[in-house]
C-alpha cells in the first residue's frame, strides 16, 4: 500500500500496470491515488477480470510510525477494517484479509477421498513426470532414474488407490439401480 500512496505523491495522474502470455495482453489495472490532506486520502481500482470491468475504490488513513515516517492503509469497504494488502478471489473484487479468513486452498476443498488421489496423480503425471499419459510416462531427459523409479511408484500406487475408489464407487451406483 506504502508504494501505491508513494507513487500518488510522487507522480501526476494514474498509473498502470499490465500484464500479457505470449505476447498477448491478458489484464491490466489502472490505480488513481487522491490525497486529502497529509494523513488521508483516497485510492480507486480500475481492472478487468474475466472480461468483467470493475471500479473500486478505497478510503486511506495514514498511520505515524513509532521512528518517523507513516504507514498507509486502506480501509476495506465490506468489512471496514485497516489492511496494509488487498486481496482478491476469483472477480470477487479486492478486500481486506479478515474478509477471506476461512478461505481454504483447493487442495482442502477436495470433498472426497478419490478427490484429493485424483488431485495427487495429476500432479505426479504433469508436473513430476511430465507426461500425459498414466500408462506411459517416458523417463524426462533431465531426470535420474532414481528419481523416476521414485515417482513412477509414487503414480502407480495413485492408479491402484484411485481404482479401489472407482470400484466401491461402481459397487454403490450397482446398489441404487435395484
Amino acid at each position: 500500500m506504502h508504494r501505491v500512496v508513494l507513487a500518488g505523491k510522487g507522480y501526476r495522474g494514474p498509473f498502470r500496470w499490465s500484464w500479457s502470455r505470449d505476447g498477448e495482453p491478458v489484464g491490466w489495472i489502472r490505480a488513481t491515488v487522491t490525497l486529502e490532506g497529509e494523513s488521508s486520502g483516497s485510492l480507486a481500482l480500475t481492472y478487468r477480470c474475466n472480461g468483467v470491468p470493475f471500479d473500486q475504490s478505497f478510503r486511506l488513513e495514514a498511520e505515524p510510525c513509532r521512528f518517523g515516517g507513516e504507514r498507509w492503509f486502506a480501509i476495506c469497504p465490506a468489512t471496514g477494517s485497516r489492511a496494509a494488502k488487498l486481496y482478491s478471489l476469483g472477480g470477487a473484487g479486492f478486500h481486506a484479509r479478515d474478509r477471506y479468513r476461512r478461505v481454504a486452498y483447493r487442495s482442502q476443498r477436495a470433498s472426497s477421498a478419490m478427490n484429493r488421489t485424483l488431485d495427487r496423480r495429476n500432479r505426479i503425471l504433469f508436473k513430476k513426470l511430465k507426461g500425459d499419459d498414466p500408462c506411459w510416462v517416458p523417463k524426462p531427459k533431465w531426470m535420474r532414474w532414481k528419481t523416476y523409479d521414485h515417482w513412477k511408484a509414487q503414480l502407480n500406487q495413485a492408479e491402484d488407490r484411485m481404482n479401489a475408489h472407482l470400484a466401491v464407487l461402481i459397487g454403490r451406483l450397482g446398489r441404487l439401480s435395484r
